[in-house]
C-alpha cells in the first residue's frame, strides 16, 4: 500500500512538473481537493521518513515528548561563548593562557598551530609564559605569532644570576585587544625574574586608568623571602603610580608564597599545574576576577596550560543606575546673581559668624542654623563645617548643656576659647589669654610682663592697642589695669562685631 502510494505521488508530481506535452497538466481545485480527501496522499511521517527529516509539532502527550526531541532556539551562553562570537575586544580583563613552557624555540610551532586553530589560543588577550630558555642570540623575527605583538621576553644574565641555562619571561599581546604597551621594570636577580608593563586596551572599564602585569620565574633554589620582597616593592610602586588599576602578578613561583606580602590580592588558580602541586599561579587586585581552566601542556612540558576567563562585571553593569536632579540656571537668575555679586561686600563672607541669645534652660539654638544654612545654599556659599566652631558664653553658675549643633549632619565642634579678628574669646568673656598674649615681657626684668596700652585708639582697629607701651617697665601691672584693658578689648570686639559682619538674633 506504501508503495502505491509512493507510485501514485511521484506519478503525478511528474505530470505536475512535464506533462504529456512538456507544458505541465493543470488541475482544477475540486480535483485536488478530492484527491485530499481520498486518503491516498496522506502518509504517516513518523513510520515512512526519518525522525531528523521531519520537523514535528508539539503536542500535549508526555510521551511522544520523551519520544522525539524538539530543537531548542536562541544561542549558547556564557563566558566562553560570548568570546567566540566578540572576540577580545569587548572584555573587561584580558583572557590569559599561562603556561610553563620549557624552551620556546622548540615549542614555538606547536603554539603557533594553536593560535591559528584552537579558539582559547586565538582568542587570548596574553600570553604569558615562563622558563623560555632564550639568549641574546635568539632573535625576535624567529619567536613572531601571527596576530600578536613584538614579543616582550627577559633572558636570563649568566652574570648576574651564575646560572648560563634555563630560565627567562615572556609576554606576547594580542594585537586585537591591546596596542599601548610600557615596560616597567625588568629584574634578573639569583632569586627572581620579573617582567613588569602597563597596558592599556582599546576597551577598558570607567573605573580603571590602565593595566598592570607582572611575569615571574622563582627558581627552586632561589630565596623565597627575598623574591616576595621584590615582588611586593613592585607591586606597591605600581599601586603609588594608579591605585585604582588593576595589578596581575602571574608566573612560575614554586616554593614561594607571597600571599600573606600582597594584600588584598587573590589567587585565581586553584587546580594543580604539575602533578598534584600548584605551582603556576596568578595574583590579582580584584576579587573573583577570573575562573581558571586546565589545558594540555605544550609539547613535552610537564607543566599544564592555564586559560584564565575573566568573569568580572563592570560598574556600570553592577550597580544600578542613580537618578540625581541637577538644577539649571535661567537667564533671570543669571542677571539676578549678576547684580547680586556686583553689590556683595566679599570681606564680610572671610569670617562669618552667628550670634543667638538663650533664654532659660533652652536646649539649642532653634532655627536660626537651619535659616543660616538655608540662606548659604540659596546664595551658593558652601559651609566648611570643619573649621565652624560653637561657644557657648554662659555666666550662670549652674548652665544647662545644650544638645549638638547639626549643619548639614555634621556635628559643629564646641570649644572654650576663639580667636576673632586677633582677638582671643573665651566662654566667660574674662579675656585672660588676650591679655597674656599682649602683656610684653622685658629684658631687664624678664618676670615682670608690662601690659601694652592704648591712648585713644579709633573703634575697630585693634591694631593699635598693641602698637604704643607702657613707658615704665619696671612697675608690673596692677589688677585693675588687666581688668581695664579686658573691658577695653571687650568693647572694641562688639564694635567690631556690629561693623563687620551680619548678625542674626534668635529669641527664644
Amino acid at each position: 500500500m506504501i508503495a502505491l502510494e509512493y507510485f501514485f505521488i511521484l506519478t503525478l508530481l511528474l505530470h505536475l512538473s512535464w506533462g504529456e506535452n512538456g507544458d505541465g497538466v493543470k488541475y482544477s481545485r475540486d480535483f485536488l481537493l478530492l484527491f485530499q480527501n481520498s486518503g491516498l496522499g496522506t502518509i504517516d511521517p513518523l513510520s515512512t521518513f526519518p525522525k531528523e527529516l521531519v520537523r514535528l509539532e508539539p503536542t500535549a502527550s508526555k510521551d511522544y515528548n520523551k519520544r522525539h526531541d524538539f530543537r531548542k532556539r536562541g544561542r549558547r551562553g556564557g563566558v566562553r561563548q560570548r568570546l567566540k562570537r566578540e572576540g577580545p575586544r569587548r572584555i573587561p580583563l584580558p583572557t590569559i593562557t599561562l603556561s610553563n613552557i620549557q624552551s620556546l624555540r622548540s615549542k614555538i610551532d606547536e603554539l603557533r598551530a594553536n593560535v591559528k586553530f584552537l579558539e582559547e589560543y586565538k582568542n587570548s588577550c596574553l600570553l604569558a609564559l615562563t622558563e623560555t630558555w632564550l639568549k641574546n642570540q635568539d632573535s625576535g623575527t624567529e619567536l613572531d605569532i601571527e596576530g600578536f605583538g613584538e614579543p616582550l621576553r627577559l633572558d636570563r644574565d649568566p652574570a648576574v644570576t651564575g646560572k648560563s641555562l634555563g630560565g627567562g619571561v615572556c609576554l606576547y599581546v594580542n594585537k586585537n585587544w591591546c596596542k599601548t604597551v610600557v615596560v616597567r621594570e625588568t629584574l634578573c636577580t639569583p632569586d627572581i625574574e620579573l617582567l613588569s608593563v602597563s597596558l592599556r586596551p582599546y576597551y577598558l572599564p570607567r573605573e580603571f586608568p590602565q593595566l598592570f602585569v607582572s611575569v615571574v620565574y622563582i627558581h627552586p633554589r632561589a630565596d623565597a623571602d627575598a623574591a616576595t620582597q621584590l615582588i611586593t616593592n613592585t607591586v606597591r610602586r605600581f599601586q603609588r603610580i594608579s591605585p585604582d588599576a588593576p595589578n596581575l602578578v602571574m608566573g612560575d613561583f614554586n616554593h614561594c608564597n607571597p600571599a600573606k606580602s600582597l594584600c588584598g590580592f587573590e589567587q585565581y588558580v586553584t587546580c594543580a599545574t604539575r602533578g598534584t602541586k600548584c605551582l603556576d599561579r596568578c595574583y590579582g587586585s580584584i576579587k573573583g576576577a577570573y575562573r581558571p581552566l586546565r589545558r594540555a601542556p605544550l609539547g613535552t612540558s610537564d607543566h599544564d596550560v592555564i586559560y584564565l576567563t575573566p568573569y568580572y562585571q563592570p560598574v556600570l553593569k553592577r550597580v544600578k543606575p542613580e537618578r540625581r536632579t541637577i538644577p539649571v540656571w535661567s537667564d533671570d537668575s543669571t542677571l539676578c546673581l549678576q547684580e547680586c555679586l556686583e553689590c556683595t561686600d566679599w570681606d564680610v563672607f572671610k569670617d562669618a559668624f552667628i550670634v543667638s541669645l538663650l533664654y532659660g534652660d533652652a536646649p539649642d539654638h532653634g532655627p536660626v542654623l537651619s535659616e543660616f544654612f538655608d540662606w548659604c545654599q540659596s546664595s551658593f556659599l558652601h559651609i566648611n563645617v570643619a573649621k565652624t566652631k560653637e561657644m557657648c558664653i554662659d555666666f550662670r553658675k549652674s548652665s544647662s548643656v545644650l544638645s549638638p549643633a547639626l549643619i548639614d549632619g555634621q556635628v559643629v565642634e564646641v570649644v572654650q576659647e576663639y580667636k576673632y579678628l586677633g582677638v582671643m574669646m573665651d566662654n566667660k568673656l574674662t579675656f585672660e589669654s588676650q591679655v597674656d598674649a599682649i602683656c610684653i615681657p622685658t629684658r631687664a626684668h624678664p618676670r615682670q610682663p608690662v601690659l601694652p596700652r592704648c591712648r585713644h585708639p579709633p573703634l575697630g582697629h585693634f591694631s593699635s592697642v598693641t602698637a604704643i607701651t607702657h613707658r615704665s617697665p619696671s612697675l608690673s601691672p596692677p589688677q585693675s589695669l588687666l581688668k581695664h584693658a579686658a573691658r577695653n578689648v571687650a568693647k572694641r570686639l562688639i564694635y567690631a562685631v556690629s561693623s563687620v559682619g551680619k548678625v542674626w538674633l534668635e529669641e527664644l
